[in-house]
């Protein structure tokens, strides 16, 4: 379905009704991009066993995922949850397994903002689409302040988190990453 999905889009794209009106033809190309990127990481990842920008990518939206707390689930009216607290690990992972299509887009499209994967023109229509979902452009003012809002968590998950991404980004160029650790260590 999502193979065949994709393949009308590039062959006929006026078939495709968006579910959202701003997400334009221009907000999926950028998030096609970003998907792309990610795909080749992975599969260098798993050719070389150098995983760490892997690891470090999904590290990136587990924390955007995060269930309940997370800064995507912020930009959504809150749902009444039966069960509270299970263990931070097992929410972390469970995050981009149960999220909607939106919430995952949300956080694919800022995980590749951070990594600095998309064009200007592809950068410029991913932030007007965030902004649609952040009105007081509280989360999206800066790479830093997104850091920061990530940030959500208890001060030691906080701590053991922000070492993991400080690791995982040494290696990875990009002066977004760098503003986002930088914002996400600062909160605790």
């Amino acid at each position: 379905m999502a193979v065949r999905l994709f393949s009308d889009y590039h062959s006929q794209s006026s078939f495709l009704a968006f579910p959202h009106p701003n997400l334009t033809p221009q907000v999926i190309d950028a998030l096609l991009s970003i998907q792309s990127f990610i795909s080749s990481v992975e599969a260098r990842a798993l050719d070389s066993g150098f995983d760490s920008e892997w690891r470090l990518i999904r590290t990136i939206i587990q924390i955007f995922l995060y269930p309940r707390h997370g800064i995507i689930a912020s930009l959504f009216p809150k749902k009444s949850v039966g069960a509270e607290v299970q263990l931070f690990r097992y929410n972390l992972h469970l995050g981009p397994l149960t999220n909607p299509v939106t919430r995952r887009q949300l956080a694919i499209l800022l995980t590749g903002l951070v990594l600095d994967v998309l064009e200007d023109s592809q950068r410029s229509e991913a932030e007007q689409y965030l902004k649609f979902f952040d009105q007081r452009y509280y989360f999206f003012n800066s790479t830093a302040g997104l850091g920061r809002s990530a940030n959500v968590f208890i001060p030691e998950h906080g701590r053991s988190l922000f070492a993991q991404l400080a690791e995982l980004s040494t290696k990875i160029r990009s002066p977004y990453l760098a503003e986002f650790v930088a914002g996400f260590g600062g909160r605790h």
